[in-house]
Formats: C-alpha cells, sequence, structure tokens
C-alpha cells in the first residue's frame, strides 16, 4: 500500500526529539516486557486529551504566532505495554465533489507534526523484542505547541469545502490496533487587516443608485468598506435624495420608496475540474423611504457573528474574508435595491447597486506583523525548516510559580535576593 505524500507534511525529525517536552517522572525505572507477551495488554480506563483554553466550551483557540497548551491523560489500572505515546497535530483542507457517477473527497495536508511525549523515540532492533511499560495509576503528559507567522485557511465547515484542525494522542502498539483519543478540535482564525487588501484607508463609500425619479438622484453612503468581526454590530447605511436642480419638482410631490439592504456572501470552491459556488442572504432590512416627509433615511444592517461556527445553514458571519486559500474564497457584498411603492404595473422599475464590504479579523489600530505571510506563499512550501510549519515547544516546569518574582510595588518595593 503506497503512503501518501504531502508536500508540506513534515516527518519526525532531529528537532522534535531535540524540542521534546520532558517526560513524566517515574517513581521507579522503567521496566519492559517481551513483545507478544498478553500480560499487559489491558486497555487504558480512560485516555483522553484536555486543553487549557475557556474559549466556547473548552475548544483551542490559536492564531499566527500564538501558543496553545494541553494534557494528555491516561488513567491505568492495570500495566500497559506499548511502544510510546506520541501527539499529532495536523490541518487539512477538504474537498468533497459530487459528479454524475461517483462523489469524491479530496484532502489536502496543511500540514502535520508529531512529537513523542513518554517511551521510546526510535524502532530499532531492541524494540521488536522489548516494549516500555506505563505503569498503573494517573498520567498526565503536558504539552504546548507555538504556531509561525503564518496564515493558514480558517476553521471552516461547509458541505462542499472544510478545513479542519485538530490534535489526538496515540498509543503505539506496532503490529497492534493502537489506542487513540478523540479528536481535539483546534479553532484557526488567521490574522487579516485592511492592509491585506490593499486598502490603506478605511474611507466611506459613496455611490448613486440609478434614477427611478427623473431629476432626482438616491446618493448612498456607507461609512467603511471595511469591518473587524469581533466589534461590529451593524453597519449603518445612508441614503440622500438629491435634486439635480435642472426640475421645480419639490419632494413633496415625490411618491414612496421601497428599499431593501441585504447582506450577502458568496463562497467559491475550486478543486482541478470542479467549481461550485454558493451565494446566501446572512441578513435583510427593509424600509420605506416617505421622501415627502424627509429627504434623508438612516438604515442598519445587523450584524451576527458566531466565529468558525460548524453549522452550514447559519445566517451569522462565521469566517472573515478570504482570498488566499488554496480551494476556496469567501467574499461578502451589500446589495442595496430601491423600487417605487404601490405601483404593481409592468413599468415599475427596479434599480439596485452591488457595493464590497470586506471582513476583518484586525481593528484599523492594529497592524499585522510584518514577517507574515499566507501558507501559499513560496517561502511557506519551499521551507523544509521548523520556521513556517507549527512546532512543539517544551512546556514550562510545574515548579515554575516557586521562583516567580512577586509583583513590583511602588510604594514598598519587594526585596529581590
Amino acid at each position: 500500500m503506497t503512503v501518501p505524500s504531502y508536500s508540506l507534511e513534515r516527518h519526525l525529525s532531529i528537532h522534535d526529539i531535540r524540542d521534546a517536552p520532558p517526560l513524566a517522572t517515574a517513581s521507579r525505572p522503567t521496566r519492559y516486557a517481551t513483545v507478544g507477551s498478553r500480560q499487559y495488554h489491558h486497555p487504558p480506563q480512560r485516555f483522553f486529551m484536555t486543553s487549557n483554553s475557556t474559549y466556547n466550551q473548552g475548544r483551542i483557540l490559536c492564531s499566527p504566532g500564538s501558543i496553545f497548551e494541553g494534557k494528555v491523560e491516561v488513567i491505568l489500572t492495570h500495566p500497559l505495554m506499548c511502544l510510546n505515546l506520541s501527539v499529532m497535530f495536523k490541518g487539512e483542507e477538504k474537498v468533497a465533489s459530487s459528479g454524475k457517477t461517483k462523489h469524491l473527497s479530496v484532502t489536502n495536508r496543511l500540514f502535520g507534526i508529531r512529537t513523542l511525549l513518554w517511551g521510546d523515540h526510535h524502532q530499532d532492533e531492541s524494540s521488536k523484542e522489548a516494549w516500555p511499560i506505563l505503569e498503573p495509576g494517573h498520567h498526565v503528559f503536558p504539552f504546548m505547541i507555538e504556531m509561525p507567522l503564518v496564515n493558514y485557511p480558517p476553521s471552516f465547515y461547509h458541505p462542499f469545502v472544510t478545513c479542519d484542525y485538530t490534535i489526538y494522542a496515540t498509543l503505539e502498539r506496532p503490529g497492534e490496533r493502537p489506542f487513540k483519543t478523540q479528536q481535539l478540535q483546534v479553532l484557526f482564525e488567521p490574522i487579516i487587516g485592511s492592509t491585506h487588501y490593499r486598502l490603506q484607508h478605511n474611507n466611506s463609500i459613496q455611490q448613486k443608485i440609478p434614477s427611478i425619479l427623473p431629476h432626482f438622484d438616491i446618493q448612498v453612503n456607507i461609512p467603511h468598506h471595511v469591518y473587524t468581526i469581533s466589534e461590529s454590530t451593524h453597519i449603518p447605511i445612508r441614503l440622500t435624495c438629491i435634486n439635480d436642480s435642472t426640475s421645480l419638482t419639490s419632494c413633496a410631490n415625490l411618491p414612496s420608496l421601497l428599499l431593501c439592504a441585504k447582506l450577502q456572501r458568496h463562497i467559491k470552491v475550486i478543486h482541478n475540474s470542479f467549481f461550485h459556488q454558493e451565494l446566501s442572504t446572512l441578513q435583510q432590512v427593509t424600509s420605506t423611504w416617505l421622501l415627502s416627509q424627509a429627504d434623508v433615511l438612516e438604515m442598519k444592517l445587523p450584524l451576527v457573528t458566531d466565529l468558525y461556527s460548524s453549522s452550514s445553514n447559519s445566517n451569522m458571519i462565521t469566517c472573515p474574508s478570504i482570498d488566499y486559500a488554496k480551494h476556496f474564497h469567501i467574499q461578502y457584498t451589500i446589495i442595496l435595491s430601491a423600487k417605487i411603492r404601490g405601483r404593481l404595473t409592468s413599468t415599475t422599475k427596479k434599480e439596485s447597486i452591488s457595493i464590497p464590504i470586506f471582513f476583518t479579523t484586525l481593528n484599523q489600530e492594529t497592524k499585522p506583523p510584518a514577517a507574515l505571510v499566507p501558507f501559499t506563499h513560496q517561502e511557506v512550501i519551499n521551507d523544509d525548516t521548523l520556521n513556517t510549519k507549527p512546532r512543539f515547544i517544551p512546556p514550562p516546569s510545574p515548579h515554575l510559580n516557586d521562583t516567580i518574582l512577586p509583583p513590583y510595588d511602588p510604594i514598598k518595593p519587594p526585596s529581590y535576593n
């Protein structure tokens, strides 16, 4: 059977062994048992992973340059013979395409890293004869992962494309079925600011709806074209009726207008010859404009966000604007339409305009790191080092709290001995 090879997958190297977290301190020397012995094959009572994250029911949230940590816990009532305990962290883009005769599912590996927390690092001649024994008790193995300054695609879930980041632990038993934990979801949030779209200034948008009233223009003003998902609650829209000064008609004699503002999300899924587009309306607001009473109308298009929700039918903004992923792009647009209210004849005119809107994860005052690059950059694709890949780093010592210096008090500075 041929093992698939991924261009961005990094196999176990000397760096993994050198930077591996310290192994749990054993109260006695490690025992070994002969391979094939049935004496030490009782499965763990519990084998699971936990994280220190408090985000969204304990799910891990990470971004470029961040560090997150967790624990692998093994509860044994009997000694267990296994080669080692390893942790795997991987990111994948999955594209599902349906054809006339078959359903295809293609997985593109973004990265895959692995480290050992306990046991033998290598399979040599001695490991074929004897394996170490994990003694009964409650064993806790901490781990810590550092993300590179690389913008991977955000965690995204859709019937045709999924971007998923998972981490799990394995008790390896070569030649036998390994014990595995349930996969722990890791939510990845890219660093995206207005400079990503070459928008140096977040100026207001001013457009005109094509005239549906003779000698009058409807001017549309939106304060910004970039909005931060975590901070924005709505998009204000201001409409102004302007006389082109060639008509003596006053606004008091104008009919009422029915206006509709929609926030639409456009998803493109691309893989070789497969192409899928989906246009969905996330939010919609309508209003009646009595031009005889006011020549200005204020509208608010609400924004409801639920970042990285697994619901594909949600009307919420679950992801920022994305244009650098390999197999999917996400764009947002405001569609504003207007028509004369009360006319049901075939001559009723309805005009609309389309305004692109960008959603980012950084506000205007925050600049992204200068070294930040997308994962599709050649520097990342061609790099064989750890500089552009996630990596395991040694977790802090459990006795670190004993050496922390006391907080500084300007009134009574502590004595540092």
